[in-house]
């Protein structure tokens, strides 16, 4: 990819940037990223959880919506065709609703309950989405809807956009789209939910059959106009879109996809979908690759790694280097349902994770390994590469600036031997213990024994109905208890 970012406003408070791919027009697609103090914090400390997790996402939304132009854009819009969209349960932690009450602006609330489960090809499917709550004003205005979620495969958003704007269209157009696509014989499938399956299907990247699935959609679409275009007299009001994010590539592809099929059903009122990335547009493995996975660690399809077509803020990067802890982190978010709702399994994946990598590097796999797994680190051994790859994504970025972020980049390559696998293992266990006092509160551990059952009592922590999760408890218990005697001789001296 040869994207860049375009400087939109630097503050104290926060950088807006705009993506810009050369030679490439995007009409009705917007792609921004946004650094905040608070979203950095985020990314670089797993150990934030529950409450606090949710409210720095809620404050850096606040801050991105006293940005310009976003500003004026969203908070002048008439609060009668103002619609948040809650993907659940993930996008709660996005709470858009209170940074706009905040600033004085009302809006209407729809929530859409999304399950997702993985088929045996890797794909992701929605199985659980009964519970909806939907409220579409009575307003023949332009109508702006703005949503948040993590965002890796896709499927979420894919997902939760049709549901939305299933809503904008009446009845009688949906039937005439429809046909008989997707009736069950039963009727158990309400034409909102045929609709929102078929826009998914043709907007879906993972989806083999997505550009088949939209070529007979927007077929139908055109015929249905041809037959009957009274039924196309009435503006539908759909008009902006707002995506806020962690998250990866796949969110401005299935916004693409669906820029496609709006054009002709909205024509007179699309303007603009809009991502806004929070730190980085992120890199996402999506297929099993040995080749990328050495340790064996990544989770393909959901973790968010820095890698070669990430495209981080500026900030965010020299903020990620200026700890040697943050650069051996999984995913760059982890999973963001248990870290905002179940902190216990949060903890005994964040436990079982640093206890692998301890044990790798009992085995001599080394920090410089790992770290190139989650990181490009081809350009950062050498000042005159880094600048000048640094250079193409940040153009209006000051070559000085540039220079200042490779210091803190080398000072923390250079300051260990990262090579060895003792380095990784250090790296690990200081992690680990980090992860336990935080999980404790901060209450000192008094002996290895109180430390062993506080981490027996954590991670056999029992929730009805929760095998798998449960499985991973002990599962994570089993590695840490592997490695006792390093946490002896760390913690214990």
């Amino acid at each position: 990819m040869n994207d860049f970012l375009k400087t939109i406003q630097r503050t104290d408070d926060a950088s807006l940037y705009e993506i810009i791919t050369p030679e490439k027009n995007t009409p009705h697609l917007r792609r921004l990223v946004v650094s905040t103090s608070q979203t950095r914090e985020l990314c670089n400390n797993p150990l934030i959880s529950g409450q606090e997790y949710k409210e720095l996402l809620t404050d850096a939304i606040g801050t991105v919506l006293n940005l310009e132009p976003l500003k004026n854009e969203i908070l002048g819009v008439d609060p009668h065709g103002l619609i948040v969209l809650y993907i659940l349960s993930g996008g709660l932690s996005f709470d858009i609703q209170k940074p706009l009450h905040d600033l004085g602006r009302k809006c209407t609330i729809t929530m859409q309950s999304e399950q997702r489960l993985r088929k045996p090809d890797g794909r992701w499917e929605i199985y659980k989405n009964s519970y909806a709550k939907k409220h579409v004003p009575k307003y023949n205005k332009a109508i702006t809807v703005l949503a948040g979620d993590v965002c890796a495969s896709g499927k979420s958003l894919s997902y939760g956009l049709g549901f939305q704007i299933a809503q904008f269209i009446s009845n009688d157009l949906k039937d005439e789209i429809l046909g008989d696509l997707y009736r069950t014989p039963d009727g158990t499938l309400s034409s909102n939910e045929r609709i929102t399956k078929i826009f998914d299907n043709a907007c879906d990247p993972a989806n083999p059959d997505r550009e088949k699935v939209r070529d007979a959609l927007l077929e139908r679409i055109q015929n249905v106009k041809n037959e009957n275009p009274e039924l196309f007299k009435e503006k539908l009001p759909f008009s902006n879109f707002y995506f806020f994010t962690i998250g990866g590539h796949r969110a401005e592809i299935v916004l693409m996809n669906y820029v496609e099929l709006l054009k002709p059903l909205f024509p007179e009122s699309l303007e603009n979908l809009n991502v806004i990335y929070f730190e980085d547009r992120f890199d996402c493995i999506h297929k099993k690759n040995d080749e990328f996975n050495e340790s064996g660690t990544i989770h393909f399809g959901t973790d968010l790694l820095k890698r070669k077509n990430h495209l981080p803020a500026p900030e965010y990067e020299e903020s990620v280097f200026k700890k040697l802890q943050h650069l051996v982190h999984r995913c760059s978010i982890y999973d963001c349902g248990s870290r905002r709702f179940d902190w216990h399994f949060h903890i005994a994946d964040l436990l079982h994770y640093f206890s692998t990598i301890a044990m790798l590097g009992k085995n001599g796999f080394s920090a410089v390994d790992l770290i190139s797994e989650k990181y490009f680190l081809h350009h950062m051994d050498n000042e005159a590469a880094y600048i000048e790859r640094r250079n193409k994504i940040w153009p209006d970025i000051k070559t000085d600036h540039i220079k200042k972020i490779y210091t803190v980049i080398n000072k923390t390559l250079t300051e260990c031997d990262l090579n060895s696998g003792d380095s990784l293992n250090k790296l690990a266990i200081s992690h680990i213990i980090t992860i336990l006092e935080t999980a404790n509160y901060n209450n000192s551990f008094e002996n290895i024994e109180h430390l062993k059952q506080f981490t027996t009592d954590l991670l056999n922590w029992n929730n009805e109905g929760m095998r798998k999760k449960i499985k991973q408890y002990k599962s994570a218990f089993n590695a840490v208890e592997n490695i006792f005697e390093d946490l002896t001789s760390s913690y214990f001296k």
